[in-house]
């Protein structure tokens, strides 16, 4: 299983990205929730990602994707993991997005869509962890 550790009202995935972090550190690459529309494309080389987009940073693919509601889901493979941040069900609808070792997702319905595709994998609901 994915490393998972909850810091408030934030999670540090595979000690080296935070999922939910709103302060700029450096050392760790920051997902953020949701889409930021002002976002530049020459500013991208920074660790925060808030933009739909394929990155590779310090030897990690993150592919950013943006669905209804400026939510942001990411499919992120490092050397030794593939893992999933799920916050659309219907993100999951892309066969192109379906290849990760871990699902990590924030509701019921994102469960059972898991389910009903029959995808492989390890599956967390994220809000079930405790500080």
């Amino acid at each position: 299983m994915i490393t998972i550790k909850k810091i408030e009202d934030s999670y540090l995935l595979h000690s080296k990205i935070f999922f939910w972090n709103w302060e700029e550190d450096t050392t760790y690459i920051e997902l953020r929730p949701h889409w930021n529309m002002d976002a530049i494309h020459s500013q991208m080389d920074k660790k925060i990602i808030d933009f739909p987009w394929e990155y590779d940073i310090d030897g990690i693919f993150v592919k950013a994707v943006l669905w209804k509601g400026n939510l942001m889901n990411y499919f992120v493979k490092t050397k030794t993991k593939s893992f999933a941040v799920i916050q659309n069900a219907k993100v999951l609808d892309d066969d192109d997005l379906l290849t990760v070792e871990h699902w990590l997702y924030f509701d019921e319905a994102i469960e059972k869509k898991l389910e009903q595709l029959e995808l492989e994998g390890e599956k967390m609901n994220l809000t079930t962890l405790s500080v």
